[in-house]
């Protein structure tokens, strides 16, 4: 989409956004308290809030999975 911004930070998503109007951005979901978030929907009928529970569930349909990776045969290293 040509009118699309990348941004680089999530605070920066939420200022733009919360500065523009008709604007919508992606932010994780630790960020939904201070927001405002929209419900989205497959099928026009089912929506789903961006919530935990709702992600855990897979209830939520736009969700970014985080992976951790850590090094075992070194467990001391950060």
């Amino acid at each position: 989409m040509a009118s699309r911004l990348s941004m680089p930070t999530t605070n920066a998503i939420i200022q733009y956004v919360s500065q523009t109007k008709e604007a919508i951005g992606y932010v994780g979901l630790a960020y939904a308290p201070r927001i405002k978030t929209l419900s989205v929907s497959y099928d026009g009928s089912h929506y789903a809030t961006p919530t935990v529970e709702n992600d855990t569930s897979k209830t939520c349909l736009i969700v970014r999975p985080l992976y951790y990776y850590y090094n075992v045969k070194n467990k001391s290293l950060p």
